[in-house]
């Protein structure tokens, strides 16, 4: 009786993470991102490695960052992230993993990106992504794909950027044939003030309708940060706080997804100093 109860519960979990999930669909990493409604294709800092890799151009320092998040408020379905991004004359070059699942399903993606200013207002960034899904008594799958994007600053305030998953729509190799999903993001920001930062992507998912993300960032001091956000389709609310102290910044989100629940995520980031 119980390992058909288990079976069944694994059943209904992929069918919840085929709809509601969006763990193989490229989500956006970082607490900050996750805070301000999901966004994150106009950022330029570490973050870019997951989410617009044409955000990497402008680093100044080899960064790293660390990211939890907790789905669906149940203990045993995590997302964890890993990142690091190195500035050359060149350009700059990431790596970047992410494990999402628990024991009976699980996915991983594994990334190296490149970004480069490729003019004073422009820049561009590329990634070659590998994923592994695997299902407990269903096989598992390999796929490989690319990212591709580019940011522009329209003035000293305002940039805006363009980030497609997946342009070429691969499919995955193994036991379980399923399609990489299609994604397109638009995304604008605005440094409204020295303390006000405003922030919205249009996102089109070949898979889901469109959707709007949206975010606010306030500067309460020079460490402290506070932020809000919301998304459509799915329906998710979103806020949380950061902390700045010289090379190391602490982030905290919590996300409510209307049908699924609350999703916390932690992300620590590090700017490693010059020598």
């Amino acid at each position: 009786m119980v390992p058909f109860l288990k079976k069944i519960g694994l059943v209904l979990t992929i069918l919840l993470l085929s709809k509601f999930a969006f763990s193989i669909e490229n989500p956006t990493i970082s607490s900050r991102s996750n805070a301000m409604g999901g966004t994150g294709v106009t950022y330029r800092d570490i973050t870019a490695a997951f989410n617009n890799q044409a955000g990497l151009a402008v680093l100044k320092n080899t960064s790293a960052i660390f990211a939890v998040e907790k789905r669906f408020s149940v203990a045993t379905i995590n997302q964890y992230a890993f990142g690091l991004a190195c500035p050359t004359r060149s350009g700059t070059f990431s790596v970047t993993a992410t494990q999402f699942g628990y024991t009976d399903y699980s996915e991983q993606k594994l990334g190296l990106g490149y970004g480069k200013r490729l003019f004073e207002q422009l820049d561009f960034g590329v990634q070659l992504d590998y994923f592994h899904r695997q299902i407990s008594g269903y096989g598992s799958a390999n796929a490989y794909t690319i990212e591709v994007g580019i940011i522009s600053s329209i003035s000293k305030s305002v940039r805006v950027g363009a980030h497609v998953f997946n342009p070429i729509a691969l499919k995955n190799n193994g036991e379980l044939q399923t399609q990489l999903p299609q994604q397109l993001k638009v995304g604008i920001s605005w440094q409204a003030s020295k303390k006000v930062f405003l922030t919205s992507d249009f996102i089109n998912d070949v898979k889901h309708n469109y959707a709007l993300a949206s975010g606010m960032e306030y500067k309460f001091s020079e460490h402290f940060y506070s932020r809000i956000g919301f998304r459509t389709d799915p329906q998710k609310y979103s806020f949380g706080m950061g902390y700045n102290l010289n090379n190391l910044k602490i982030d905290i989100s919590v996300a409510y997804h209307t049908v699924l629940g609350i999703n916390p995520q932690v992300s620590i980031t590090y700017a490693f100093r010059k020598k």
